[in-house]
């Protein structure tokens, strides 16, 4: 009904609010602390692990909360389906779970991050009064001509690879689980280290992408629920590994192997299930046809039999008319 949506629209305003003034303070603290050591020339990386969110200016903030679709949608102007670029969206909540992708350890000098930025028909985290799920193929659009990075929560300062012409450091794929990428890591690269040291650690193990919306939709479900799907992606921006993920299904591991070893053995190891799988659907079949014909043969013999029961009968019959038969 319509006061409760509006009691729920002045609730989110208000978490809104407070999340920015934290948001904020944050990422001030963070801006000095940062300054103040690249002044003095001394490491950063040991405060790599406090970066909680990277985002936009306050300003920017407070327009994206005022023309977000969940807003409108709160104050009775529903949307179901909508097209056309809009602001930049990130993917970053408070998470911590298991892993998707594992690989063989084969050590070779080289680091490799790889996993899945994002994950088909998962729900995320609540984002603030709505969850939200990625179509299956929503990232089809986006990747026909991506310029997008790699980097940690977001941030453009820590880059660790990218896609685009001339650039092929980072990899991306959409398979049947979601949005699968492949990062080559600088070798003599203080910051690639430190993330990747703490990837292997697994202080950080999931991942998040930024990008604008090309198609959506929303919906309630019966429990009140409001949903919103992605179904087609405009343009990606980023994917990054982060402290706290939206989608607990993400995930990023690191090998000491090329990405296009990683790649090789992924594609064989996927080529090897599905061998698996026809050869079980296979022998399903052949006991299904096996199945059948025995049936088969059942009926006819119980036919042959019910055949001869039923001459032997008239024979019987027949002779004791005096008939020869």
């Amino acid at each position: 009904s319509k006061p409760k949506q509006r009691d729920a629209y002045s609730r989110f305003e208000k978490d809104h609010e407070r999340k920015l003034f934290i948001l904020k303070f944050e990422r001030k603290k963070f801006n000095e602390e940062i300054g103040r050591r690249q002044a003095t020339g001394e490491s950063y990386g040991d405060i790599l692990e406090a970066i909680a969110v990277n985002k936009a200016d306050q300003n920017k903030e407070d327009a994206d909360w005022e023309c977000s679709e969940f807003r409108k949608y709160m104050t009775g102007s529903k949307v179901e389906c909508h097209a056309g670029p809009q602001d930049i969206e990130t993917r970053i909540a408070e998470a911590v779970p298991s892993s998707v992708i594992h690989g063989r350890a084969k050590k070779s000098g080289r680091k490799t991050l790889f996993g899945y930025a994002a994950t088909f028909g998962q729900y995320s985290v609540n984002l603030g009064g709505y969850r939200e799920r990625i179509a299956p193929g929503a990232f089809t659009h986006c990747l026909k001509d991506c310029w997008a990075i790699f980097c940690l929560n977001h941030s453009p300062d820590l880059i660790l690879g990218r896609t685009g012409k001339g650039a092929k450091s980072l990899r991306l794929y959409q398979d049947r689980t979601g949005l699968l990428f492949y990062c080559d890591l600088l070798k003599d690269d203080a910051l690639s280290q430190s993330i990747s040291a703490r990837i292997a650690r697994r202080d950080i193990s999931k991942c998040s992408f930024s990008f604008t919306i090309l198609k959506d939709r929303w919906s309630v479900q019966k429990n009140g629920e409001t949903i919103r799907e992605l179904l087609e992606i405009d343009q990606l921006f980023d994917t990054s590994c982060v402290a706290f993920p939206a989608y607990d299904s993400t995930s990023v591991h690191v090998e000491e192997k090329s990405a296009d070893t990683l790649r090789a053995e992924h594609l064989e190891a996927e080529q090897g299930v599905r061998r698996i799988a026809l050869e079980k659907y296979h022998n399903a079949q052949r006991e299904i046809v096996g199945t059948r014909q025995w049936v088969a043969a059942r009926l006819c013999k119980h036919k042959s039999d019910s055949l001869c029961r039923e001459l032997a009968g008239v024979t019987r019959r027949l002779r004791m008319k005096g008939v020869a038969v």
